[in-house]
């Protein structure tokens, strides 16, 4: 699958994503974490297509702040530019890696996206392979399908 066919497969899996109501969890005095200004560049209300490049450029440290429902929704505009920008696509990896100990959040984050949605995930972390020799584990690509859909 090439890149303009990952990004359509992308537009069409999450165009009918809800947009949530406030897009980043609590997290109180965190060093560096800037919450008012990623309010400022993720408004309430606004749909993930609208917003720029630049602003996810800004933004891709930012990910593991949002709840699980705001990243369900503002996830494609990251897959997306992650695949012509690799900052962004380092921290949007990274995000989407479970790891030991502290991957509830994408366990929560499961269960808003669609199978269709999780199979785009599972796409974006396999291209890592094919562009970036990145290597995803078996482990990794499952965790992405819903349980009853592993045999």
């Amino acid at each position: 699958m090439n890149i303009e066919e990952l990004e359509k497969e992308i537009r069409q899996s999450f165009k009918e994503t809800s947009v949530p109501d406030c897009p980043i969890r609590e997290k109180g005095d965190v060093e560096g974490f800037d919450s008012v200004n990623l309010l400022k560049r993720f408004p309430k209300g606004v749909r993930w297509e609208k917003i720029s490049p630049e602003v996810i450029d800004n933004s891709c440290h930012s990910l593991p702040f949002f709840d699980e429902e705001a990243l369900a929704h503002y996830l494609p505009a990251f897959l997306i530019r992650a695949l012509t920008n690799m900052e962004v696509y380092e921290f949007t990896f990274y995000t989407l890696t479970p790891r030991s100990g502290i991957d509830s959040g994408l366990r929560r984050l499961k269960f808003f996206l669609t199978d269709s949605q999780l199979d785009c995930i599972r796409k974006f972390l396999m291209d890592a392979e094919n562009r970036f020799s990145l290597k995803t584990s078996e482990e990794m690509n499952l965790f992405w399908v819903r349980p009853s859909h592993t045999k």
